[in-house]
């Protein structure tokens, strides 16, 4: 799953701008292992961050916000990640 969906965000905004680093520590979502041993899946990240807009706090900071513009791209993602998936049960 880990594969497809990065094929799906490598085809949505290029391999430049996809990052596969350890850089971010995240500990995803508490439930996330409980999913996955139930049905295929995959953490990801998509960048919100844009100081230009003042999107530069992270998350739990009472400033918080996101950069919008990254709203259509995560939807990108999943969207072509789904049709992969439903394309390879085939």
């Amino acid at each position: 799953m880990t594969e497809l969906v990065h094929a799906a965000a490598v085809a949505s905004v290029g391999e430049s701008a996809v990052d596969t680093g350890d850089e971010i520590p995240t500990t995803g979502a508490d439930d996330m292992a409980y999913f996955l041993n139930a049905v295929p899946g995959c953490y990801f990240i998509v960048g919100a961050q844009n100081q230009e807009k003042g999107a530069r706090y992270p998350h739990h900071h009472p400033r918080f916000n996101i950069d919008e513009d990254a709203l259509p791209i995560g939807v990108e993602v999943l969207v072509r990640s789904a049709l992969s998936f439903f394309d390879h049960e085939k």
